[in-house]
C-alpha cells in the first residue's frame, strides 16, 4: 500500500494534479503513478492522489498505485417513474 501526506498544517508537501476530461473513454489517457499521458499536453507521471472530473458523467476518479479508480454513486431504480429507491457507493479501478 503507498500512501502520502499531502498537507501539514498550512504548508502543502507536494502537487497533485487535477484533470478536466469530456468523457470517460479519455481518462485511459491520462498520466499515472509510473506511466506518462498519451496526449502532449500531460505527457509526463501524475504524483498519487492526483484527480480527474469527466463532464459528460459527473464521474469523479482518484489516482492510486493500482491506477485511475472511478469514485461515485450508482442510483437504483425499480419502477416506471425512476425514482431513487437507493444509492449505493461504487469503486471500480479502470
Amino acid at each position: 500500500m503507498a500512501g502520502i501526506k499531502v498537507k501539514s498544517g498550512d504548508a502543502y508537501l507536494v502537487n497533485v494534479d487535477e484533470f478536466c476530461v469530456d468523457t470517460e473513454d479519455e481518462i485511459n489517457g491520462l498520466p499515472t503513478i509510473t506511466i506518462n499521458g498519451k496526449s502532449n499536453w500531460c505527457n509526463y507521471t501524475s504524483p498519487f492522489g492526483s484527480t480527474a472530473f469527466v463532464v459528460s458523467t459527473g464521474a469523479f476518479y482518484i489516482l492510486g498505485s493500482n491506477g485511475w479508480t472511478k469514485l461515485g454513486y450508482k442510483y437504483v431504480t425499480s419502477n416506471a417513474s425512476n425514482e431513487v429507491n437507493n444509492i449505493e457507493t461504487v469503486q471500480e479501478e479502470v
